[in-house]
């Protein structure tokens, strides 16, 4: 059996700040047993982003440290003020591709301009942050909590939030083989929300019930990775509840966490 493991080059064109916090995320879980075509991959990807100078309505990534990129990796990132554009670099690749560039140095005013916009944008959000811990101790402790009983019931286990969430990892093997005896095994990415999820060869599925499920999803993002690595395996960027079909909104969640929602 052969790994077709190929060094891909691309580029990530308009990641925001939620999308790097999102690699961020994948590096702890495909880092700690270095997985090589999620390393590979990454390595080769060129990755230009920009600042979000406006809120979107679904947006609450003030939870998770907001829009700030100190101490996130990126190639370029840029910053539209409207008369002017103003370009970071943040790698060697990102300075080989401007050095070229008949661009002006950037006045200390743009970076302060900068940074009132992000001020702006985190605080017309309108999401209040709740403590990391107290989020942690409420999932600790509320396992049989009446809200996952109610998100079950609205559920339709349709899996689109576990398809456009920028953390969501999990995957199944599956052979795929031809009339000649050959075949290939490949890795497909998956969803905890789809029945089949936790179906096994015996028929029996452990997560059978939509409940266990639902609920399975939300404490993949707020109990598991902080219980393992401290950090939260959700950015904010409220992708899910945009997709989702039943309107379940996550930050619902987090303010029954916070104690301010029932």
């Amino acid at each position: 059996m052969e790994d077709l493991l190929k060094e891909e080059k691309g580029a990530v064109i308009g990641a925001r700040v939620c999308d790097l916090k999102a690699l961020e995320v994948l590096d702890k879980y495909f880092g700690e047993l270095p997985e090589p075509f999620y390393l590979t991959r990454k390595e080769g990807t060129f990755v230009a982003g920009a600042t979000c100078t406006e809120p979107h309505q679904s947006c609450f990534c003030v939870q998770f440290g907001g829009l700030s990129t100190e101490g996130l990796k990126y190639d370029l990132w840029f910053t539209d003020f409207g008369d002017v554009i103003l370009v970071e670099t943040g790698s060697a690749r990102g300075e080989e591709v401007v050095k070229d560039l008949d661009l002006l140095n950037a006045p200390k005013e743009l970076l302060y301009r900068k940074e009132r916009i992000i001020e702006r944008v985190e605080r017309e959000q309108g999401f209040r942050r709740i403590n990391d811990k107290k989020i942690f101790d409420w999932f600790s402790e509320e396992v049989t909590h009446e809200i996952w009983e109610r998100l079950a019931e609205e559920c339709y286990a349709c899996g689109k939030c576990n398809m456009i969430c920028p953390t969501c990892h999990c995957f199944d093997v599956v052979d795929m083989t031809d009339l000649e005896g050959s075949g290939e095994r490949v890795r497909i990415w998956d969803a905890c929300h789809l029945f089949r999820y936790g179906l096994v060869a015996s028929g029996h599925n452990f997560r059978g019930e939509r409940l266990a499920r639902a609920q399975y999803r939300i404490y993949d993002k707020f109990y598991y990775p902080y219980e393992r690595y401290g950090i939260f395996a959700c950015v904010g960027c409220g992708r899910c509840f945009e997709a989702c079909s039943a309107d379940i909104d996550l930050r619902d969640v987090l303010k029954v966490a916070g104690g301010e929602g029932s």
